[in-house]
């Protein structure tokens, strides 16, 4: 897969028309591989649809699926027919259109299969009916009709509330929607707009603009990053912090900053750590070192004990703990002695001891003892029996697990879904699990059907 090249800061990443993340609904037809090692469509009863003919064939996502036949790649419908030409490359459908590569130039096909703009030398996705393409060494934006709507640069950056960055002459600026230069090309650097300011760097120093150009916040900082909320972190002088949008700094200069995580800051200074929030109300002490802060508790370290901190700076759960691990669903997992343990938010232990242990996810919490996986649930009962060689949480009601060698699926009962038959499995997301099989890495559904990249 070829990365476009039209981007200087923030490269447009190119995928295929059927990303791992876009998949969200399989079609009754199911891509199936015979004997001669050519694939074709069966239905849900095993009734072959369409002929095996193809060297690569994808599920199905709405009415169309990607195929492959000789080093090229189209589009067919249900019925088997070809909706497309073939082509080397398909991209992802963005609001209806996706780029198609044939050798080395791009062009764009909307969901009917028809190629409806010319061909260019470069090609990103479409978003608000925007899309950045290549002409040699020069960018430009068209709309969805395939028409250019700016002059050429030498270098864009995406789109970003209603704005996209263009260079010339190594010096950068920026477009609106319309195509029009909006904010003059005088910037060394810039990254996209962000909450209404776009980060500038002018004579080596970092300033904000608004969206009419104005510097609102002064080229003053060695770096800078986007704003995200109300604050964005900047460097000056070797010191981190963090600036709201009038360019007041956050309480004060650290020797290093974490980002916001529920509404708080890990800060470090004099190898000391602490906490400061948004609102920059929160004054607490200094700690040994500290986690981030994850169900409204922070684990914090004093003395070489480990206790947790709660939103409001005070000690929740006083230290007493050898080793500690953030909260997860209400409970986190401890040591008071050699072995793991869990306790809830009031620092009650929940359960017995364990070798091993995983944070909570889906109500359960994956525990070893005697080099045996199994798992337990929030009263700390054991509920999945230790007989596993290795697994992962529980994602989507079900948990990959390896017994005697091979990984299957079971639920929250400890009943096997999908039976122990995988060299090698991933946990579900988003619907699917990538599998090994015979060598043959593909994709499953729940109902243990392949649904990509099927052997």
């Amino acid at each position: 897969m070829k990365a476009t090249k039209l981007l200087i800061i923030f490269l447009l990443l190119n995928v295929t028309v059927f990303s791992q993340n876009s998949v969200t609904k399989t079609n009754i037809l199911i891509p199936k591989k015979n004997n001669l090692n050519k694939y074709g469509y069966i239905d849900d009863k095993g009734i072959l649809k369409i002929e095996y003919q193809f060297d690569v064939a994808d599920s199905f996502i709405g009415d169309l699926a990607k195929v492959k036949q000789e080093e090229k790649f189209a589009l067919i419908d249900t019925t088997g027919k070809v909706k497309t030409s073939w082509y080397n490359e398909i991209g992802i459908f963005c609001e209806g259109i996706a780029f198609v590569r044939k050798n080395e130039k791009y062009a764009y096909i909307n969901q009917t299969g028809k190629c409806f703009t010319k061909w260019f030398t470069d090609a990103g996705s479409f978003a608000n009916g925007i899309a950045a393409v290549g002409f040699d060494e020069k960018k430009g934006f068209i709309n969805k009709n395939g028409e250019l709507i700016s002059e050429l640069f030498d270098g864009v950056v995406p789109f970003s509330e209603n704005f996209a960055g263009v260079m010339q002459d190594n010096k950068w600026g920026f477009i609106d929607s319309t195509g029009k230069i909006a904010i003059s090309v005088q910037y060394d650097q810039i990254y996209p707009f962000s909450k209404g300011l776009a980060g500038v760097l002018l004579n080596g120093k970092w300033g904000f603009i608004d969206n009419k150009g104005i510097l609102v916040i002064p080229a003053d900082f060695d770096f800078a990053y986007s704003f995200e909320g109300k604050f964005a972190k900047v460097q000056k002088n070797y010191k981190w912090g963090y600036i709201d949008k009038s360019g007041k700094v956050l309480i004060d200069w650290f020797d290093d900053v974490s980002d916001f995580n529920e509404s708080f800051s890990k800060v470090k200074k004099d190898g000391k750590y602490s906490f400061i929030s948004q609102t920059d109300t929160l004054k607490v002490a200094w700690f040994d070192e500290c986690g981030n802060f994850s169900n409204g508790l922070a684990k914090v370290l004093s003395e070489g004990k480990w206790g947790y901190l709660d939103s409001r700076g005070n000690l929740a759960i006083n230290y007493q703990f050898l080793e500690a691990d953030q909260f997860s669903e209400g409970f986190a997992k401890v040591k008071l002695t050699k072995k793991w343990t869990y306790i809830n938010r009031a620092g009650t232990v929940i359960s017995e001891s364990f070798e091993e242990g995983q944070p909570f996810a889906e109500g359960m919490a994956m525990v070893m003892r005697d080099e045996k996986y199994g798992y337990i649930d929030k009263n700390g009962a054991v509920v999945v029996p230790f007989i596993y060689n290795l697994g992962y949480s529980f994602a989507e009601g079900l948990a990959g697990v390896m017994k005697d060698g091979l990984w299957g699926f079971i639920d929250k009962t400890g009943t096997a879904v999908i039976d122990y038959k995988y060299s090698f499995a991933y946990s579900f997301s988003k619907g699917f699990a990538l599998v090994k099989k015979n060598e043959v890495m593909f994709y499953i559904n729940p109902k243990d059907e392949c649904i990509k990249n099927c052997p």
